[in-house]
């Protein structure tokens, strides 16, 4: 969610409907009996960019050390992973949205005063210019939100539902979607997943969902609640966030969404989703004391069946966050807080890459992340429920460990210290390469085409070859497809070869090779083929001797 920055508009929406303020402000008592999680191992560290202490409200991360922060009267860019923080000037005095695509390419949505939210800007030079460019919406629209893809194709979502989007890089702006403004019925927060599929939430437990572009949106339904927040990982996989802490999650388009357990008390405001499996959530905890509230950050490395709760190291309420990949994060929130982690949040291990991404025991793969310790001891690398024995080398951001005896097929790579097990990788293990059989077995000398559908074994690799072989004389099959790692299926031509038993090769992309000795034979066709030669023969005759025929009798005529 990308909240305006004094919270005048959101204020005003929210006094209109006591029932989702009600939902938004959990009581003291509850936040109580779920409490905090502290640790002195917290992987969140704060950032002081602006003394004044501006609240900021958004924030876009382009990588890990460039990002963008805007807030009230505030436009802040780092291109040093944070260490220093610059402050740009906008055209606009209130900044509710910031998305850049590039250390280039930004755009902000905000107002100039109280009564004019709908300008957008955009700098195409890092920031050391913005640009006013015109939305065409109506006196009184509020744009809450903005999602770019790329340099071209920007979506922007604000009160009274409206939609609006350009793919010229905001010089011109089409309204998708509009009912007339009223203070009570508002989109939040939008996030698309390619050019044509996007979701946009808001009030009343509104979801919109488009795959055309937007030409147009249907409607979707998780359940009444206050939407503020969504991050979709493809057009598939989609979560959203909102007022009770609540978050749900669609892995079938948003044909169902499904409530996840976030162990929060209050309201979580955004959502940032590094994949499938990996995505982080923040928000507010209020709570009795001096201050009175507290922020939230939840990170699930599982699709959400479970939300861990992080230390934030503040008690400042925060409002946006961007992940950059399992590791790497910002936080934006109340009085100029900034939060920055570059190994995951906490001191569980993360995993970023596993090189390759498949293989056969013995083989050496390099797994890349954070917090793995500098040296092994008790740890350990898993491939599915197979701990791995053999390792080459050992630090606190890579390991590169051998697959272990005994696995097979598609399974996750995990690493897990004294703190707990990472998140998962994707992993597919290949058995010992084997030969067992061919389907079929046999055709006739002189055959062009012989279709094998299954050449049956374990351990097949994407890539590998197959031959056939007699003596010195080596054919190759073609159009070989690896079905599985037990068939691969292929084509063979036996064309002026000779007869007999061959040998079936399989060579895998790593170099093993499985022969299948006399799996194939190649039968006589001489029986066969004599007696097609003597029918040809005859007809030929035939052929002729008529034909001779039919010239003698025109001759006589």
């Amino acid at each position: 969610m990308r909240r305006p920055t004094t919270f005048r508009a959101f204020l005003l929406f929210l006094s209109i409907s006591t029932l989702l303020f009600s939902s938004f402000i959990v009581s003291v008592a509850a936040a109580a009996e779920g409490g905090t999680v502290s640790s002195s191992d917290s992987g969140w560290v704060e950032q002081t960019p602006d003394p004044e202490g501006e609240d900021l409200i958004s924030l876009s991360a382009v990588d890990a050390d460039t990002a963008w922060a805007v807030g009230n009267n505030t436009t802040l860019k780092t291109a040093d992973g944070g260490a220093t923080w610059t402050t740009q000037v906008s055209q606009n005095a209130y900044n509710w949205s910031v998305c850049a695509v590039n250390a280039d390419h930004a755009w902000a949505m905000g107002g100039i005063d109280d009564y004019a939210y709908d300008n957008v800007e955009k700098t195409a030079n890092g920031g050391l210019n913005w640009v006013r460019l015109n939305t065409g919406l109506d006196a009184g629209a509020y744009i809450v939100d903005i999602a770019a893809l790329d340099v071209n194709t920007i979506w922007a979502v604000g009160s009274g539902e409206t939609i609006i989007r350009t793919d010229n890089g905001g010089w011109t702006w089409t309204l998708q979607n509009y009912i007339t403004p009223i203070m009570d019925e508002w989109l939040m927060g939008i996030s698309a997943a390619d050019a044509s599929t996007a979701w946009a939430v808001g009030s009343y437990g509104t979801i919109l969902k488009t795959t055309d572009a937007g030409v147009t949106w249907s409607e979707q339904d998780a359940g009444y609640n206050l939407f503020s927040g969504v991050a979709a990982v493809d057009t598939q996989t989609a979560w959203i966030v909102g007022a009770g802490a609540n978050i749900y999650k669609t892995t079938d388009g948003g044909a169902t969404w499904v409530l996840q357990d976030s162990g929060a008390a209050d309201s979580l405001s955004a959502i940032s989703a590094v994949d499938a499996s990996t995505a982080w959530a923040v928000g507010t905890w209020n709570m009795a004391g001096p201050s009175g509230e507290a922020s939230v950050i939840l990170k699930t490395t599982d699709g959400g069946d479970t939300w861990v709760q992080q230390d934030s190291t503040t008690e400042a309420p925060l409002y946006d966050i961007c992940a950059v990949d399992v590791t790497t994060a910002w936080a934006v929130g109340k009085d100029g807080t900034i939060l920055k982690t570059v190994d995951g949040g906490d001191a569980l291990p993360d995993i970023v890459s596993v090189v390759p991404t498949s293989g056969g025991e013995g083989d050496a793969v390099t797994v890349s992340g954070c917090d793995f310790g500098e040296t092994q001891d008790s740890s350990y690398v898993s491939f599915g429920d197979t701990r791995a024995t053999a390792y080459t080398s050992w630090s606190d951001t890579e390991i590169v460990a051998e697959v272990p005896s005994g696995v097979e097929g598609e399974m996750e790579v995990t690493v897990t210290t004294s703190e707990g097990t990472s998140n998962p990788k994707s992993f597919t293990a290949y058995g010992p390469l084997s030969l067992t059989s061919i389907t079929p077995d046999t055709a006739a000398q002189n055959t062009i085409t012989v279709q094998i559908t299954d050449l049956a074994g374990t351990g097949f690799q994407p890539g590998a070859q197959v031959r056939f072989e007699q003596g010195d004389t080596v054919l190759a099959a073609y159009d070989v497809s690896v079905v599985s790692g037990e068939s691969i299926t292929c084509k063979i031509g036996f064309f002026l070869t000779p007869t007999g038993a061959w040998d079936v090769v399989v060579t895998n992309p790593d170099g093993a090779e499985a022969c299948l000795e006399d799996g194939f034979t190649v039968t006589s066709n001489c029986g066969q083929g004599s007696g097609t030669a003597l029918l040809m023969l005859g007809l030929t005759l035939g052929l002729l001797s008529t034909a001779g025929s039919a010239r003698l009798r025109r001759r006589r005529k």
